[in-house]
């Protein structure tokens, strides 16, 4: 696990200095380029993805569900308002930002109590 979350860092500081966007412009053409690129900035978020499973932090944090959907309402209106982690190029899904932000949605949506609403507009 520690060699994953070794090559997520990594994947981050390559998209941070630049490189995987120069690194994939210059070296392929178009289309490749741009799955390529995808794919290799989509990696840390999977890494982040087995992380959190391998940890069972949804089990951890289940008993305090209420408390983890209102941090992760903060978090998300924090990072979106201040636009964080978001001064680089990018072909489309990198940065800490958006690996922050997907981690909070699957949080509040594992959380909320679906199975407590009655109103059959909502179902």
């Amino acid at each position: 696990m520690y060699i994953l979350v070794s090559l997520g860092l990594l994947a981050y500081l390559l998209q941070y200095t630049g490189f995987n966007y120069k690194f994939f412009r210059k070296n392929f053409p178009i289309h490749y380029r741009l799955t390529l690129g995808r794919l290799a900035e989509g990696f840390p978020n999977a890494v982040s993805g087995f992380y959190i499973t391998s940890k069972n932090f949804p089990i951890i944090l289940k008993s305090n569900s209420k408390i983890t959907i209102i941090n992760s309402f903060i978090i998300l209106l924090f990072i979106t308002k201040f636009n964080v982690f978001s001064d680089f190029k990018t072909y489309k899904y990198g940065g800490v930002r958006l690996n922050i932000a997907g981690i909070c949605i699957f949080f509040i949506f594992y959380f909320f109590p679906f199975g407590e609403i009655k109103n059959k507009f909502l179902i």
